[in-house]
């Protein structure tokens, strides 16, 4: 049998009360801007992944106004941040596959030598179809706190506050070293790695400036729930995001020590500059 909308709202209200037809709606966005995902795996991420950030906060603050909720400072903040962060990160992905020896680059060290990439932009339909919904999945599911946060209309609360302002922090981060890195191998070539400004402190600040941004958002919906197991289950997708930046800092290191194994400047770098969190790893 299959299940309408009617039949599915009172499963999702079983959860939380506060999730509606509208939060369906807001949950099918990702896929279809994920859907590029069909054609190539990187699509899904270099563009239906910030295309999604940029447009479902817009979504989830235009269904609170319509429906009357009073969108306090924090909570428009709280959106705005997220929606401009999915934007420069759409801008800085499109900008770096128009990049000719950035591609070269990607397709040399990452997808010819990665089984999974490769499997999956080889594979069947099926495969595509699994890693297009995997991803606009996580979407989907992260959503669940920004929705919340947005329909209740109060970020006032110090959780709330602190999860803004680490989603504000984790943007600012994340974009600064995307721009220095940029500039960077602009002046000095793409072969040059870059230890100025954000990476004097660590390796890839902008893996940071992601996973603070993702804790935010985890943080963020602390205060939304009414029981902590319920804040955990929804924020286990924020969490995973969060803490995945550890695997792929740690991946993005052993693939830069090889690039860079006969570079002695390098190795002194990578010696006196921890990976992803300053002086701790």
């Amino acid at each position: 049998m299959n299940l309408d909308i009617s039949q599915v709202l009172p499963l999702l209200a079983k959860l939380d009360p506060g999730l509606t037809k509208e939060f369906l709606i807001s949950t099918s966005i990702p896929l279809v801007l994920c859907s590029g995902g069909l054609i190539s795996p990187f699509n899904a991420y270099d563009q239906g992944f910030p295309l999604s950030l940029f447009v479902i906060p817009i979504y989830n603050a235009i269904c609170a106004w319509r429906g009357g909720t009073a969108l306090s400072t924090s909570v428009l903040l709280y959106n705005g941040t997220i929606s401009l962060h999915g934007l420069v990160q759409g801008i800085h992905m499109h900008t770096r596959k128009s990049n000719e020896v950035f591609v070269e680059q990607l397709n040399t060290h990452i997808i010819n030598k990665s089984e999974l990439f490769s499997y999956i932009r080889d594979g069947s339909m099926l495969v595509k179809v699994f890693n297009w919904l995997y991803v606009s999945g996580l979407m989907a599911a992260w959503n669940t706190i920004p929705y919340l946060y947005t329909m209740r209309g109060d970020g006032s609360s110090p959780t709330a506050v602190l999860g803004l302002s680490l989603v504000a922090l984790g943007s600012i981060i994340q974009a600064v070293a995307d721009h220095q890195k940029g500039k960077h191998k602009a002046i000095h070539g793409p072969e040059s790695f870059c230890r100025e400004g954000l990476y004097k402190w660590c390796r890839h600040p902008n893996y940071l400036g992601e996973m603070i941004f993702h804790l935010g958002i985890f943080i963020s919906g602390f205060s939304l729930f009414t029981s902590v197991p319920r804040w955990l289950l929804f924020g286990t997708v924020p969490a995973f995001l969060g803490l995945s930046m550890f695997p792929i800092a740690n991946d993005k290191a052993k693939r830069q020590a090889d690039k860079y194994a006969s570079d002695s400047n390098y190795k002194t770098y990578q010696s006196s500059v921890k990976k992803l969190v300053p002086y701790v790893w």
